[in-house]
């Protein structure tokens, strides 16, 4: 049976879609940890009365965040490609945006503005932990893509993981290397 090269190349693409999809944070000991989309795994997930919140919810955070990165010259270029970034910013007790700062993202020209942009949020709903308004450091991972009116955020592609990476990633590496080789074998070797 003769696999098409389309299919050899669609099952390559998603296998690496699918490795792309995660960030694992390892956040400092001494502060209330809270990642947008995310899992917390570990004992020490804080457990909240009330996690905080972008007033309007989370579809009009990325609202804001599409309205507020213009795009031009090289971030405009490097966007519609596809961008990935992992922000962390400091929400106080009275829910005002802190010191933000970019911990990883795959399109450079776009830090500034990305951090420009968390800079204008609004005030949020402060996270409540027993009882009491908590200061919270916040993880926001991001996944967006550029059109010629501006910046689409797609907020379903990007999952955190608060917690050390498990000790499988070589298993997650293997089925890489093995779809790679499979595709090479199908790709160069059935004629």
């Amino acid at each position: 049976m003769r696999i098409p090269r389309i299919a050899c190349a669609a099952l390559l693409l998603l296998s690496l879609q699918s490795l792309k999809a995660q960030y694992y944070i390892d956040p400092p000991k001494d502060h209330v940890v809270y990642v947008i989309d995310g899992v917390h795994i570990g004992d020490d997930a804080p457990v909240f009365d009330r996690e905080p919140n972008f007033p309007g919810g989370r579809i009009e955070l990325f609202r804001f965040l599409e309205a507020n990165i213009p795009l031009t010259g090289p971030a405009q270029a490097e966007a519609a490609l596809g961008g990935e970034a992992l922000l962390l910013f400091a929400l106080d007790a009275a829910g005002r945006v802190g010191e933000a700062a970019v911990v990883r993202t795959n399109t450079p020209s776009l830090e500034f503005i990305l951090l420009r942009a968390i800079e204008k949020m609004p005030d949020w709903e402060p996270a409540v932990v027993d009882g009491m308004e908590t200061a919270v450091l916040v993880y926001l991972p991001l996944f967006y893509r550029s059109f010629p009116g501006g910046l689409i955020m797609d907020e379903s592609t990007q999952k955190a993981i608060v917690g050390r990476q498990p000790a499988n990633w070589w298993l997650k590496a293997g089925l890489l290397v093995g779809a790679v080789g499979l595709f090479a074998a199908l790709f160069f070797g059935l004629r």
